[in-house]
């Protein structure tokens, strides 16, 4: 009676570890190198900060995956920028050549919002710039295909996501 308690036990044990976290790493991991990284949380921040200065963003190595794996799936489809399905906040780009460039590209478009809540339509007009700032948006990762030829795409993923209809980003 007691063996078989025992086992019962260890298998809630092993089950419930492997829920928690235990499983291999996503693979593949994001294709930025270590500066990228923070030159591209750096670059977000910065335009955080420039709205309020209590929420910068951190980097997620588990955000990062699934943005490396739809970066690897959009090079492989030639570089046809469609959202994914992730759950995620996701924001695209191509062909620039830095993080710093990526991102002041997006929020580029802060010239055209001004303090209305998200709808249907203005999240097309103004939807990158709205995700990077999007005060409740914790944490981001990013991933980065590139060919031989040198074209690139850029996937970043935002976790909790942003551009909610009917709210404001902060």
């Amino acid at each position: 009676m007691c063996y078989s308690r025992f086992l019962l036990a260890l298998v809630i044990v092993l089950v419930t570890s492997s829920i928690a976290g235990c499983a291999p790493p996503c693979q593949p991991l994001s294709a930025l190198t270590a500066a990228e990284k923070d030159e591209m949380v750096q670059a977000h921040n910065a335009w955080r900060a420039k709205y309020y200065s209590d929420s910068p963003l951190q980097w997620s190595e588990t955000v990062a995956c699934q943005a490396q794996q739809w970066a690897d799936y959009l090079a492989s489809q030639g570089y046809v920028l469609q959202h994914s399905s992730s759950g995620y906040g996701e924001n695209l780009g191509a062909g620039h050549p830095t993080p710093t460039d990526l991102v002041n590209d997006w929020c580029s478009e802060s010239t055209q919002y001004s303090g209305q809540t998200m709808d249907n339509e203005n999240y097309k007009i103004f939807g990158h710039f709205t995700q990077v700032v999007w005060k409740a948006t914790t944490k981001v990762g990013c991933g980065v295909a590139r060919d031989n030829a040198g074209q690139v795409v850029w996937v970043c993923n935002y976790n909790p996501p942003g551009n909610y209809v009917g709210q404001k980003p902060y």
